[in-house]
């Protein structure tokens, strides 16, 4: 909060959690390049949400995304959890650990629009939710509904209770590709 008692944006620069071997970070808002570059084990939650319909057809998808590219690169382990648009690049040489994005069709956030995020020649790839996912999903955003409320902000927890009741529909898992 400012010194007028106005909440403030609350988005993080760049190569927020780099490395972090463990704990949980909570961004409200949105992060700035190389979120979570070589994340080794901790959990995140980005918070910030698109609001309008995604375009990209414009280019320069990360002027407009959520997270501004490079998140997730060189991952080892961890789990993350996007509520909004993931930016260009995502998963650029990562090896482990799993995010899980939400997707909003009727923003053109849909997992296709996320395949087109991947970073060129990661053996990431997009799955369906598991039931892995699912009690993943429900764990991570009930800690983040619960700062929330702790902090008086239950109106910003009125959209996110939908997402925690079903999982399976709202959101993708993206993770390394299994070896055969």
């Amino acid at each position: 909060m400012n010194h007028y008692g106005q909440r403030l944006d609350g988005s993080v620069g760049k190569s927020f959690a780099y490395g972090a071997m463990g704990g949980l970070f909570i961004v409200q808002g949105n992060a700035d390049t190389r979120a979570c570059i070589r994340l080794s084990g901790a959990d995140v939650i980005f918070g910030g949400e698109i609001s309008e319909p995604l375009r990209d057809d414009l280019g320069g998808l990360a002027t407009r995304a959520n997270l501004k590219g490079y998140a997730c690169e060189y991952m080892t382990s961890g789990r993350v959890v996007i509520l909004g648009d993931p930016g260009p690049w995502l998963g650029a040489g990562m090896t482990g650990g799993v995010i899980y994005q939400r997707i909003q069709p009727e923003f053109g956030l849909t997992a296709e629009a996320i395949k087109r995020r991947l970073a060129a020649g990661t053996i990431v790839e997009v799955q369906p939710m598991d039931e892995y996912g699912v009690e993943d999903v429900r764990e991570l955003l009930g800690h983040y509904i619960q700062v929330l409320e702790n902090n008086n902000q239950a109106e910003a927890t009125e959209n996110l209770y939908p997402l925690l009741a079903n999982p399976l529909v709202h959101f993708v898992k993206i993770a390394p590709r299994l070896k055969h």
